[in-house]
């Protein structure tokens, strides 16, 4: 879990925005291009001179002590998310490690914060609006002016990183031999690797479960053909499971982003079933509904499907900041590839190449049991409440379909992986 908190005022159309993110601080500044520069100097100087009141640190402490003490009543859904994050990202840290670095901190430790991390960092700037190249090195001057850091080697420099799951043991390109993840050798019908926890919050009849199968690499190609499977099976999941089984309000698919390497996502929260009936229900639903609709798509609704996609990424930006946030989000990434800047374009070529045999292989090569690249992770929370009708009758799931190899410890289990 990360703690991502952000100031953002406003004043007359000019805005900035401080955020602690795992990359580090990241400011962002808006308005007027001819009142830019003075707003971003008083900005700047404010941060470097910046310390707390008692009161101030103190009030925020305790907002932040009161945030970290509320994770128990997220959404199960939202515990999925944080168990598997724990096991498949780095610089992720658990909720009671996070509270208590909170517990432990004192007012001093907050002294010209900014002004001491930043004597030696690394800097990343985007600039863009009605500026030309010599007003964007003055922005980025006042910046170097305030803080003189010394360059950070790119070794040290912090940046979150994404995990590569293994091949599930019932893939065809499965290792045959045992691995470190779990005692060797490893059950050849196991479908994926499971997280199963208790819900932490003991008064919450709901479980739930979240598939996450994922896509190590960030070939566009690939991931062209990912977003067409999501496409044409998101509608699907939910008539499956939402309207016909009505298992609860929240039933969902899509693409999940984590550092430039995509996962296919499908969660169920639920009071009707508990953590493996839900999970059951899902794997069901891929074997026996998913698989054979996406195999046998006809030309028409795959083009349909197709057409969908190329209509959401030729679409323009609205506004400067929409086109500024994609474009950071290549900037940001600089560590891992070279931005592309007109990736929307590139990607519309690549989506117009692929033919539906590409596509008809790749789902059976990503989705189906012994598909080569199948690798799945399941994170599942159980209600702990005993009465509930998820415990007490309807855990049908429990011991059918494939096996998992069960993760006990998502420490163990994450530093068995390689970085992508």
């Amino acid at each position: 879990m990360h703690c991502n908190h952000r100031i953002k005022p406003t004043l007359k159309g000019l805005t900035f925005e401080l955020e602690f993110t795992s990359r580090g601080t990241q400011l962002t500044i808006g308005g007027f291009n001819d009142k830019a520069a003075p707003f971003a100097s008083k900005i700047i100087n404010a941060l470097k001179q910046y310390v707390p009141t008692a009161d101030t640190y103190n009030r925020y402490k305790d907002l932040l002590e009161r945030d970290l003490n509320g994770w128990k009543t997220q959404q199960p859904y939202a515990h999925c998310s944080y168990f598997a994050s724990l096991a498949t990202e780095t610089l992720q840290f658990r909720n009671e490690d996070l509270l208590a670095a909170v517990k432990r901190a004192k007012k001093t430790d907050l002294d010209n914060f900014l002004n001491r991390l930043l004597k030696r960092s690394y800097c990343t700037a985007l600039v863009m609006g009605n500026v030309d190249e010599e007003g964007a090195k003055d922005l980025v001057g006042i910046v170097e002016d305030a803080f003189p850091f010394a360059p950070l080697p790119e070794e040290e420099r912090s940046r979150r990183l994404a995990l590569e799951l293994p091949l599930s043991p019932s893939s065809s390109s499965s290792p045959a031999s045992g691995s470190p993840l779990a005692p060797s050798p490893l059950p050849e019908a196991a479908v994926g690797y499971k997280l199963a926890r208790p819900e932490p919050n003991t008064q919450d009849e709901n479980s739930a479960v979240t598939f996450y199968f994922q896509l190590p690499t960030r070939d566009a190609k690939e991931t062209i053909l990912l977003e067409l499977l999501s496409e044409a099976i998101e509608q699907a999941f939910y008539n499956s499971l939402r309207t016909q089984q009505q298992l609860g309000y929240i039933v969902f698919s899509g693409i999940r982003n984590k550092e430039g390497i995509y996962s296919l996502v499908f969660t169920v929260q639920s009071s009707v079933l508990d953590g493996p009936g839900l999970s059951q229900c899902i794997e069901t639903f891929l074997e026996k509904e998913a698989l054979p609709l996406l195999t046998s798509l006809s030309a028409q609704d795959f083009e349909s499907y197709r057409q969908g996609i190329r209509v959401g990424k030729l679409e323009p930006d609205q506004r400067l900041t929409s086109q500024a946030s994609r474009f950071w989000s290549e900037v940001s990434m600089n560590l891992v590839y070279e931005p592309q800047f007109d990736r929307s374009m590139r990607e519309v070529k690549l989506l117009d190449a692929v033919d539906q045999r590409d596509f008809t292989q790749f789902v059976k090569d990503f989705l189906s049991p012994m598909g080569s690249k199948r690798r799945l992770l399941v994170s599942q929370v159980t209600s702990q409440i005993a009465t509930a009708p998820s415990a007490k009758s309807k855990s049908k799931g429990e011991g059918e379909g494939g096996s998992f190899v069960p993760i006990d410890n998502e420490d163990a289990f994450r530093s068995t992986l390689k970085t992508l």
